[in-house]
């Protein structure tokens, strides 16, 4: 494992593809599910920490991993998305967690309650997470390409069955947005 640095490594490649399969998941459940003993766990996991492709988030005694979701908006803000270090915090505890509310975040990060409307404002401008509301309830989900395709292929899907376009036009977007 030593001197392994810019090399793939399959199990690496697993343990990161889990985790974005399974935000927050936590160290015991990925030791369980790979059957590694922990000291090669932590070495692995660190290293993915360290190459800013997941993150460590604590949950109580409980460190949980996520996928590192800034991959794409680490550029000085060439694309209008660069963030401050708490706006990192929250939309880590946000992918970490889609569905949090915003008590569960407060409460996740200990920030006083008028920064955090400030904070997911700015990412919901920034086109960064989605508000929401089911039963009075507001909850927060990051925006994804998957949950983007579907809730796209959700409008197609209405508008073919109110006849507003045909079953060759619906299959021609969908395969588009498949591709």
């Amino acid at each position: 494992m030593k001197g392994e640095r810019n090399t793939e490594n399959p199990t690496r490649e697993e343990l990161a593809g889990y985790i974005k399969d399974n935000p927050g998941a936590s160290f015991n459940m990925i030791k369980t599910a790979f059957r590694l003993n922990e000291g090669t766990l932590r070495y692995h996991l660190e290293y993915l920490i360290g190459e800013e492709r997941i993150k460590m988030i604590k949950r109580g005694k409980n460190r949980c991993y996520v996928p590192d979701l800034f991959s794409g908006f680490r550029s000085n803000g060439s694309n209008g998305r660069e963030l401050s270090s708490m706006e990192r915090r929250v939309y880590t505890v946000i992918g970490g967690r889609p569905g949090i509310t915003r008590k569960d975040i407060l409460q996740a990060l200990d920030i006083r309650r008028n920064d955090l409307y400030t904070i997911i404002r700015s990412l919901k401008e920034k086109k960064l997470v989605w508000e929401l509301t089911d039963d009075g309830i507001t909850r927060y989900e990051p925006i994804t390409k998957e949950k983007l395709k579907g809730e796209v292929i959700a409008i197609l899907i209405e508008k073919l069955l109110d006849e507003e376009i045909d079953m060759e036009t619906f299959r021609a977007i969908k395969d588009r947005i498949e591709s």
